[in-house]
């Protein structure tokens, strides 16, 4: 590649000092006219710059090395802060008497540059204003030289006679020409697929180039999880409008097309694009799942989106209205291509098994008896409830550790501290997820005076969360710190911060007056209960008889194993339990789920309750429609921390908004499936990401 203009300095960068005197001091530069912008127009298509100069003043004494190297920086730098790059400057001190190597017109000072910079001096470009000048590059093996008629070259006819030799009348004609004479190597495309594969950044400087050599540069963006003919078709059709297409790829982590997708790792959609002949380059997207970034770096002439993206098909909402801008922006169009279309979805969900036999099977069944439309109804249904939800406050705290071995002299495993992150736990954590999905939650709950960390949850509840806190007094609210291995994430131990016994009686009776007016405000009232202190039998009894929706899941910790049973509330409408704590509150750990599912509806007087298997999903009864069942759909877990609450969040409203079992079951799936993929309670489940994945599942 012709990317390295090697440059004469006197006569072609700056004024040729008379006979016998040379350039002293950086404050005698003067540049001749238009060598700034000739430079600068080379070094935006891609170019990089070396000089190579006579110095023979050195040697007669009439400058010092010192001056010619402070007049050479300052060129340097003059030039950098135009966006040209000098990546040397070479320079022969010596007379022609010398006999050296690097005096031009011999080769040492182009061959010494090319060996130490790594470029062919065969492939370069030579621009110089002296016959000595053009005979190095001849001598080096150049074939790109360029004699500017300035300066000693004024009358120099009989070099531009020689192969290989252009004759211009200044540097600007020398960047017209070489801009000219370069735009198939500037833009040309890879010939290998693995070649055209490239970091954004690269696609960027590529679609620079471009321009300068006069193409237009179009941009698509997508996941491409199954290439299939309306994908090369769109393809096709994008190239037409213009001459070089550019190819960005959702990365796999901003896939959001619910549990087990990608079908394909990112990887090998980029390699599938790449072998496509209408793609010139591709690149993972930086981290986003829409395509700003890319259109922030490669600026192109015209971004084409598929006519499912069209104004008849939603028009320009959110993520896609902040694209168009930016294309317009630089001056560029949104265009649309009207290809045949299929769905990648539908094709991947038709012969690909993303899930394994069990859950595949559960899939092709809910699709004959539900569509993405009702799942979608079933969501909406819950914007306009008003949810309370009550619980036990808890911080949840990550101290990530590196291990190191075995202590010396005792038989303790040592381990280094990396880094911290603190998250919402708990109620919060329950109420932050409820609140991508109701209208309005009110969050009660009691925090300890001593440490309340009640700046930091405030600051972590979202807009539509309505908090009430109560106080206990010399008590901290409740935090678990999680030591965690952090090269695999695995929890090594936890240490509680908290103190569990019950509210003093003043306490109870506050929180009691409170709920009296707000239980019959409520739709739906949610109950997480860590048995942490909060929730007295007396409160648990005043709950159980006002709450007009009441749902309720306790749960079972290092702190309260066989102390906090589901039998402790003496009615619910909507119970949801892990099948240990079920067979721990029903002493049973060998009937079949379904009779103790049966029994524990007809104790509490609970129409409705769903059991999580964990990786064995989920099982839930209603009185009138019976048993429904869904699998587990997470392929990956990173952590299951907050799993548990992301089902709930979703589970207890539905079954508040009279949603069937089969959709409470499968929906409440997709939630727990993607937020084992987030570490511990770092974000909440929103409605988009479910909303994201029915239309993936059931498509």
């Amino acid at each position: 590649m012709r990317q390295v203009v090697v440059l004469d300095r006197d006569g072609l960068l700056t004024r040729q000092p008379p006979p016998r005197e040379y350039l002293r001091q950086p404050e005698e530069i003067v540049y001749l006219s238009g060598v700034k912008e000739a430079l600068r127009r080379l070094a935006a298509a891609g170019f990089r710059f070396v000089i190579a100069t006579n110095q023979m003043g050195v040697a007669l004494g009439m400058v010092t090395a010192a001056e010619a190297a402070a007049v050479n920086e300052r060129i340097k730098n003059d030039l950098a802060r135009e966006g040209v790059q000098v990546l040397g400057v070479y320079v022969c001190p010596h007379r022609d008497e010398d006999f050296c190597a690097c005096r031009k017109p011999r080769p040492g000072l182009l061959v010494t540059a090319a060996r130490e910079l790594g470029f062919s001096p065969s492939e370069c470009w030579n621009i110089g204003d002296s016959p000595r000048d053009i005979l190095m590059g001849i001598a080096a093996g150049c074939k790109n030289n360029i004699l500017v008629r300035s300066g000693y070259a004024a009358s120099s006819d009989e070099l531009a006679q020689v192969q290989g030799v252009v004759a211009v009348a200044t540097l600007v004609e020398a960047a017209d020409y070489i801009l000219q004479n370069s735009k198939e190597e500037s833009v040309a495309r890879a010939t290998e697929p693995s070649d055209k594969i490239k970091t954004v950044d690269e696609l960027g400087e590529i679609a620079e180039r471009a321009r300068v050599a006069g193409k237009r540069v179009v941009l698509c963006h997508g996941t491409f999880d199954l290439l299939h003919p309306g994908h090369i078709r769109h393809l096709v059709a994008a190239k037409r409008q213009g001459d070089l297409l550019l190819v960005t790829v959702t990365r796999d982590a901003f896939v959001n097309k619910g549990p087990g997708r990608p079908a394909f790792p990112e990887n090998l959609r980029a390699e599938s694009l790449a072998a496509v002949y209408p793609v010139d380059y591709v690149a993972l997207n930086d981290p986003s799942s829409d395509a700003l970034p890319a259109i922030e770096k490669i600026r192109p002439d015209v971004f084409v989106k598929g006519s499912e993206y069209g104004d008849s098909n939603g028009g320009f909402t959110g993520a896609r209205q902040k694209e168009r801008e930016a294309v317009e922006r630089y001056g560029g169009r949104v265009a649309y291509t009207d290809e045949i279309t299929f769905s990648s979805t539908q094709l991947i969900n038709k012969f690909f098994n993303v899930y394994p036999p069990e859950a595949e099977e559960y899939l092709r069944g809910l699709r004959r008896q539900y569509k993405v439309a009702d799942a979608l109804a079933a969501l909406e249904r819950l914007r306009t409830l008003r949810v309370l939800v009550l619980g036990d406050a808890v911080i949840d705290e990550y101290h990530y550790t590196r291990m190191l071995g075995k202590t010396g002299k005792e038989n303790l495993l040592a381990s280094k501290f990396e880094s911290e992150e603190t998250f919402p736990g708990g109620v919060f954590a329950l109420a932050n997820q409820l609140a991508g999905f109701a209208g309005s939650v009110e969050l009660l709950t009691v925090l300890g005076e001593r440490d309340s960390r009640e700046q930091f949850i405030r600051a972590h509840l979202k807009d539509n969360i309505s908090p009430k806190f109560f106080y206990r007094a010399d008590t901290p609210t409740t935090v678990k710190r999680r030591y965690i291995d952090a090269t695999f994430l695995n929890k090594l131990f936890e240490v509680y911060f908290f103190d569990d016994s019950p509210l003093s009686a003043g306490r109870e009776r506050e929180i009691w007056q409170y709920l009296e007016q707000a239980l019959p405000k409520t739709d739906c009232v949610v109950v997480l209960d860590y048995a942490h202190g909060f929730l007295s039998g007396n409160l648990i009894n005043l709950i159980c008889g006002m709450a007009p929706f009441l749902a309720v899941n306790t749960q079972t910790n290092a702190a309260n194993t066989g102390f906090n049973l589901i039998t402790k509330y003496p009615r619910a409408d909507f119970i949801c339990v892990s099948e240990p704590e079920l067979r721990l509150a029903m002493r049973d750990r060998h009937t079949q789920l379904e009779p103790l599912i049966r029994r524990v509806s007809e104790q509490l007087f609970a129409p409705r309750v769903v059991i999580t298997r964990g990786p064995s999903g989920c099982v839930g009864y209603s009185g009138e429609q019976g048993f429904a069942r869904a699998p587990a759909f997470s392929g990956k877990v990173l952590d299951r921390v907050g799993a548990g609450d992301a089902f709930l969040s979703l589970a207890a409203p539905l079954t508040a908004a009279g949603v069937s079992m089969d959709l409470v079951c499968f929906l409440a799936s997709i939630a727990g499936a993607l937020a084992v993929t987030i570490v511990g309670n770092r974000s909440p489940v929103e409605y988009k990401d479910v909303a994201r994945a029915v239309k993936t599942m059931l498509a």
